[in-house]
């Protein structure tokens, strides 16, 4: 189980994502979020019991989008010529990130 995200499989192989993000009155995509979302994918993809998913919100309503400042900060780093490695072990605002190697075409032309 992950902070924001409750997993339950039922008998039938249905899987059951349960999106609640804390500390928010509505559910927002946070860097934390789509790791923990990635997380649980790897976990029911791996799981070969699981014939199905559904996800679905604790709260009255589903997603209101992304947290802008959160979605800001990922653009700059993404313009800077970074990628994020997510993580699903790594710890909750733990992001590697490493620079991009530059195509070998590029260097050439450099």
């Amino acid at each position: 189980m992950t902070q924001n995200i409750r997993q339950s499989i039922d008998g039938d192989g249905i899987a059951v994502l349960l999106i609640d993000v804390v500390d928010r009155p509505m559910n927002v995509v946070t860097p934390d979020f789509l790791r923990e979302l990635e997380s649980c994918v790897d976990q029911l993809a791996a799981n070969a019991a699981v014939r199905g998913a559904i996800v679905a919100s604790a709260k009255t309503s589903f997603m209101a989008g992304a947290d802008i400042k959160d979605m800001a900060s990922m653009f700059e780093r993404d313009e800077a010529g970074f990628t994020e490695d997510y993580d699903p072990n790594a710890e909750p605002g733990e992001i590697a990130v490493e620079a991009e190697e530059p195509a070998a075409e590029e260097e050439a032309q450099g």
